[in-house]
């Protein structure tokens, strides 16, 4: 075996090749029923261990998890007030890597707030339609 010395060279001095992560969030439903956030955290971790080998993209973060069951929906909560199942020190665990160590690689952007129903923020409740429908009924104001 010849060993060569290999040299990654960007052109024009940009990033070659982004990774784009679409709507990530801080904990999954699990099979069981029950939100998992040991994965999510790994995942971030593996993700984070890409930028510092040079990968770069953007990270879009889904802010609320919403249960859903045979048609039924169950809001959660949302990462500036609390996510029913996730303890806070954890949930503040997270959103420290994602603002002190992921900014430094990727664009970090928001989401819809559920993926799934609309969410009427300050009742803290879920609306009884899709947020895209609800958004397209939407002003500027």
């Amino acid at each position: 075996m010849v060993a060569m010395k290999v040299r990654g060279k960007l052109p024009t001095l940009r990033i070659p090749v982004s990774l784009i992560v679409d709507d990530w969030t801080v904990g999954y439903i699990g099979e069981s029923g029950k939100l998992e956030f040991k994965r999510t955290y790994e995942f971030l971790l593996d993700f984070l261990s890409l930028g510092a080998m040079g990968v770069r993209g953007k990270l879009s973060l889904v802010p609320c998890i919403v249960k859903s069951r045979e048609c039924s929906y169950e809001l959660l909560g949302c990462i500036d007030k609390g996510i029913e199942g996730l303890p806070r020190n954890v949930l503040l665990k997270i959103l420290n890597l994602v603002k002190v160590k992921a900014i430094k690689y990727f664009d970090i952007t928001p989401e819809m707030l559920t993926h799934t129903l609309a969410i009427d923020v300050d009742a803290n409740r879920l609306l009884d339609e899709m947020e895209w429908e609800w958004s397209q009924r939407q002003d500027l104001e």
